[in-house]
């Protein structure tokens, strides 16, 4: 559930995590407010408005909303009566993962690239992102070697977490396997050539147009960096 708020002046938006193994239960002991609202979104406003709100019951019967401190994942609810939902504020749980662009949801539902990091406080394993993360194509750029920069390129195809191409160059053929993190946005991978290999560590960029870092063979190191988008 999704929520805009208009909040000092800006526009904002909100969310919540239903829990249904919760229906049709409720607390109202230990309660930090109570209120008669029309809409479920109404309940979350309210939540997110008080800085001390974890999670709410919501009655869509009544309009009854409870606030509480207590995101009740050791406690146990003692009143039960029909049309009570029991959300957690993804506000405060999962924003990591939302401002990072991902979505919190269970490891086996996520199809696409994901994060263990971001959903420490959801009930939901990972920050799952969409499967279309990243631009498969041919990566132009650049890397220093003793202070002087050369021209590459190199072709590179995204499938979940995993990074994988090739190409070739004035050393010979290569090959190239890796990883990616979509929420800290870490790439790293290995650049094989028949005779050595070079490894890469850096980041891609939000809209995951650029990479940049370093690269390491042998003793050596230095920067590189990527731009697919034009």
């Amino acid at each position: 559930m999704s929520v805009a708020v208009l909040s000092e002046s800006r526009l904002k938006f909100i969310s919540a995590h239903h829990k249904p193994e919760y229906d049709n239960k409720y607390e109202v002991e230990n309660a930090i407010g109570t209120y008669l609202v029309r809409f479920v979104g109404g309940c979350g406003i309210k939540c997110v408005s008080n800085t001390r709100c974890l999670s709410y019951f919501y009655n869509h019967l009544t309009g009854m909303c409870i606030l509480h401190s207590d995101s009740f994942t050791y406690t146990v609810m003692s009143s039960s009566a029909k049309g009570w939902n029991f959300y957690l504020s993804q506000e405060r749980f999962m924003s990591e993962c939302s401002l990072g662009g991902g979505t919190c949801d269970e490891l086996d539902s996520c199809d696409g690239a994901h994060s263990t990091g971001g959903c420490s406080y959801s009930s939901n394993a990972v920050c799952c992102f969409d499967k279309s993360y990243g631009r498969d194509g041919v990566w132009p750029g650049y890397y220093v070697h003793y202070g002087v920069q050369y021209s590459w390129s190199m072709s590179i195809q995204f499938d979940r977490n995993s990074i994988t191409g090739g190409g070739s160059d004035s050393v010979g053929t290569f090959t190239i396997d890796g990883s990616l993190n979509p929420l800290s946005k870490d790439i790293n991978f290995v650049k094989a050539y028949t005779s050595h290999n070079v490894s890469y560590t850096g980041q891609v960029t939000v809209d995951v147009c650029t990479m940049y870092g370093q690269y390491t063979v042998g003793s050596t190191t230095g920067a590189f960096n990527m731009t697919i988008c034009t």
